[in-house]
C-alpha cells in the first residue's frame, strides 16, 4: 500500500466524509446517470442496486462529462487540479494507469469534449 499523502488526507478528512455522508443520495443518483452504459444510451439502463451489486465503476471520460455538464470545471479548479486529485484519490495500479495520467490523457479527454 502506498503511503498517504497531503493530498489524500485532505480527501479524507472528516469535513469530507460528512460532506459524502450528506449528500450520499444525491451522488449515488449523479453517478447512476452518467455511468457509461446509462450516459450512452441517454436512459437509466442500471439502476444503483445494478451498479452496487456489479461492481461497476465510472471511466475517466464519464467523470470529466460530470464534471463539465454540471459545471464543476473549471468554476471549482482547473482541470490539470482535476487529473493530480484523481491520480491522488485513486492512485495508478498499473503501468497502463500510470501513463494515463503521465501522458495528460484527463486533460486531452477534457479538452476533445468542450463541445459535448
Amino acid at each position: 500500500m502506498s503511503k498517504i499523502d497531503e493530498d489524500t488526507l485532505e480527501i479524507l478528512s472528516e469535513e469530507a466524509i460528512l460532506t459524502f455522508l450528506t449528500y450520499n443520495d444525491q451522488l449515488k443518483h449523479l453517478f447512476t446517470l452518467f455511468l457509461h452504459p446509462n450516459f450512452n444510451a441517454g436512459k437509466k439502463v442500471l439502476t444503483w442496486k445494478e451498479v452496487e451489486e456489479k461492481r461497476f465503476s465510472m471511466i475517466a471520460r464519464c467523470f470529466l462529462k460530470l464534471c463539465r455538464i454540471n459545471f464543476l470545471i473549471p468554476h471549482c479548479f482547473n482541470v490539470e487540479s482535476l487529473q493530480a486529485q484523481m491520480k491522488a484519490t485513486i492512485p495508478p495500479l498499473t503501468t497502463e494507469e500510470n501513463t494515463f495520467f503521465e501522458s495528460s490523457e484527463v486533460i486531452k479527454a477534457y479538452e476533445s469534449d468542450k463541445n459535448y
